[in-house]
């Protein structure tokens, strides 16, 4: 089986997330999640934080970044990838972000299912769905506190 992972960056108040313009393969000019595929030892998680850097230059450890869930493929193709989310405690696309592989673009999450661009399938939703899983669990920390 081929595991991939896929990741969304948010800023802080979840009003903006960064996305990669593909420049190669099946998706290329799509928008979609930071990510790619995982080596032959390495656990999602490390993927998706060597991926991070990789594609970002932006340093993260796998403690950054909450496990929002899995895609699998149909028996045949035998695939999966591992979704994740990051909130950011700042903006790090502020300062100097590049990608050696793809363009680099800021979306603000209000705008997603109106934006014109041409998204990865399922990416928009994927985008809302990490932001709702970051959303309860900063509630469930919260209410354990008291």
């Amino acid at each position: 089986m081929t595991v991939y992972c896929l990741g969304f960056i948010f800023s802080p108040d979840l009003s903006q997330v960064v996305l990669l313009k593909k420049d190669r393969g099946t998706l290329v000019n799509c928008l979609n999640g930071i990510g790619g595929k995982c080596g032959n030892s390495e656990y999602p998680s490390e993927a998706m934080v060597r991926e991070c850097f990789e594609e970002t230059n932006i340093k993260t450890c796998f403690e950054d970044w909450s496990y929002v869930g899995e895609i699998k493929s149909n028996p045949k193709d035998e695939w999966l990838i591992n979704i994740y989310a990051k909130r950011s405690l700042y903006r790090p696309w502020d300062g100097k972000v590049n990608s050696l592989e793809e363009e680099i673009i800021v979306v603000n999450t209000k705008d997603v299912f109106f934006d014109e661009r041409t998204y990865a399938p399922h990416t928009k939703a994927l985008i809302i769905y990490s932001m709702e899983k970051l959303i309860s669990s900063q509630r469930l920390i919260s209410i354990q506190d008291f």
